[in-house]
């Protein structure tokens, strides 16, 4: 994918393009906050690919406890706000789509 691609890898089965999935490692413990923060940028690309191109694209994330767990990022989000989120780039209020923890599909514990 390229560098600053809207999904970090493309999926191959069978030797053809499948999906996409984003990937994260949250610095917190599953459970912590009730809400899991994207860019809503993120979220506009898989409702695109989903509805124009028929291509799932999946959010896949890490907790610091090792618990891991994803959902389809083309599915309407939660909320939809604006916050400062990346200071580090110098970048304003930029908006976010907010996924309730509770629609994540937990896959594996890792130890």
């Amino acid at each position: 994918m390229p560098k600053y691609a809207d999904a970090d890898y493309l999926i191959l089965y069978d030797q053809e393009f499948d999906h996409y999935v984003e990937v994260k490692i949250r610095y917190h413990v599953l459970g912590n906050y009730r809400l899991e923060k994207i860019p809503f940028r993120k979220f506009a690309f898989a409702y695109t690919m989903k509805n124009n191109y028929s291509r799932n694209t999946f959010y896949l994330t890490r907790w610091e406890d090792g618990k891991i767990g994803f959902i389809d990022l083309s599915k309407d989000p939660d909320r939809v706000d604006e916050m400062v989120a990346r200071h580090d780039r110098g970048w304003e209020k930029d908006l976010y789509a907010f996924y309730d923890i509770s629609r994540f599909q937990i896959i594996t514990y890792w130890p």
